[in-house]
Formats: C-alpha cells, structure tokens, sequence
C-alpha cells in the first residue's frame, strides 16, 4: 500500500513538473539552432567582446614592441614656416614700415642617434618584450576560460535536453498508467 501511494505521489511531481515545463508562456522568438560543441567555441570565440578587447591589447604590446625595438635608429626632425610678414627697416630704436609684404621662411632639421643611453633602451626593449608576453597570456587566459564556460553551458544543455525526454517518457508511462488504472 505505501509503495503504490509513493509511487503516485512520485508520479504526480513528476506530471506536475511537465506541466510547468512545457505549459509556461514562451516568449515568440524563432527557432533555436542547433550547432555542435565545436561550433559553439568557434562562435565564442569569434563574438566574444571581452577576447577582443584582450586580443586588442596584444595588437598594442605588439605595436610597443616594435616602437622599442626602433629606439635605436637615428631620428631625423625636419621643420619648415612659411609666413608673410611686414617688411620692417632699421633697427630697434629707429625702425619705419615700408608697407610692403614679403614671405618669411624659417627651416630647421634636427638628427639625434643614441650613442649611449645608459640601459635605457635595453630597459625599454625589455618591458615591451614583457608586456608582450603578458597580453600573449592574458589573451590565452580567457581563450582557456571561455572555452570551459561554453563547454559548460553546451553539456549544460545537453543534460537539460536529456531530462526533458525523460521526463516526457515517464509523463507518457504515467498518463498509460492512469489510464489503464481507470
């Protein structure tokens, strides 16, 4: 008698547990589609906002990198104005305006070569390499960690997928036991 009663009350969590699950309003949306693990992570890690903000970072360690590895050429500054101006005569205590305009032209060029620095361009050299190293890692650290989370969600969902058909079985055994009881 207790056993039949357990399997009834059993029975009837089970029904009511359907009943909620598959009668609960469902917002309109279109049909879910159906990818593979593989085509999950590829996803993932196409679209995720957050990889590419880090995968960002690597372009800017990468450009640092390169800027370092620079330091050591010559640099050549070149400047050039061009400017009308008054034409002024005399000098600064007896000076008159001619009125007349005339092109005012100023150049400079600039070469610096480091011949030594002190360390500073091997210290230099060495941060960037560094901090490259660092957004190299940082970027296969939330490769890692989003791949664990969409393999998580993915199995997630698959045992969610699974439960679901096995609580329609056992809604269809109850509903045959029911009947057949009637």
């Amino acid at each position: 008698m207790f056993a039949q009663l357990s399997f009834f009350i059993t029975a009837f969590f089970l029904w009511f547990a359907l009943q909620c699950a598959f009668y609960a309003p469902v917002a309109a949306a279109e049909s879910p589609r159906t990818v593979s693990l593989k085509e999950a992570l590829d996803l993932g890690l196409q679209h995720n906002l957050s990889l590419l903000a880090d995968k960002t970072v690597l372009e800017m360690a990468a450009a640092q990198q390169a800027q370092a590895s620079a330091a050591t050429y010559p640099k050549i500054l070149g400047t050039a104005i061009l400017a009308p101006i008054n034409s002024v005569e005399g000098n600064a205590i007896n000076a008159y305006d001619s009125h007349s305009w005339g092109p005012w032209l100023s150049t400079t060029i600039q070469i610096l070569q480091p011949i030594y620095t002190w360390g500073k361009i091997s210290s230099y050299k060495s941060a960037a390499k560094q901090g490259y190293e660092v957004a190299q890692a940082q970027v296969r650290q939330s490769e890692s960690a989003l791949r664990y989370e969409i393999t998580e969600l993915y199995y997630g969902a698959v045992l969610t997928e699974q439960l679901v058909d096995f609580l329609v079985d056992g809604k269809t055994d109850v509903d045959e036991l029911v009947k057949n009881a009637t």
